[in-house]
C-alpha cells in the first residue's frame, strides 16, 4: 500500500512515525505498517474547518511523549504546525491512543 517514505522518525520508545505517499496518490503520516489503522493524519483529512492539502515531518517531528509535529496546509490557505498526541495507556503498553484535538 505504500508507494514512497520520507522523514522517519524514532523516539526512545521505540515509536516509529513517517511521513509516506500511499498507492492511491495519499500521502500522511503514519506509525504503522497498516495504512488505515496506523494513519495519524493525511491529506483529504478535515482540519481546523479545512481540508489538508499538503503535509510535512521532519526526522524530529516524534518526541518521547509520543507527541508528532508536523505543518500541514489547508485548501483554506491556512498553513501551521499542529500537534497529535498520542496518549500512552501504561509505561510499557504499547496501545495508545490518538488525541487530534489539540
Amino acid at each position: 500500500p505504500f508507494r514512497a517514505f520520507l522523514s522517519p522518525s524514532i523516539n526512545n520508545r521505540g515509536t516509529v512515525a513517517f511521513w509516506a505517499t500511499l498507492d492511491t496518490g495519499v500521502v500522511g503520516i503514519f506509525t504503522g505498517a497498516d495504512p488505515l489503522a496506523d494513519k495519524d493524519i493525511s491529506t483529504g483529512d478535515p482540519l481546523l474547518g479545512s481540508t489538508v492539502t499538503t503535509l510535512v515531518l521532519t526526522e524530529m517531528g516524534l518526541n518521547d511523549a509520543g507527541q508528532i509535529v508536523f505543518r500541514a496546509d489547508l485548501a483554506n490557505g491556512t498553513s501551521a504546525f499542529f500537534r497529535a498526541d498520542r496518549r500512552y495507556m501504561g509505561y510499557g503498553n504499547d496501545q495508545a491512543t490518538w488525541d487530534r484535538s489539540r
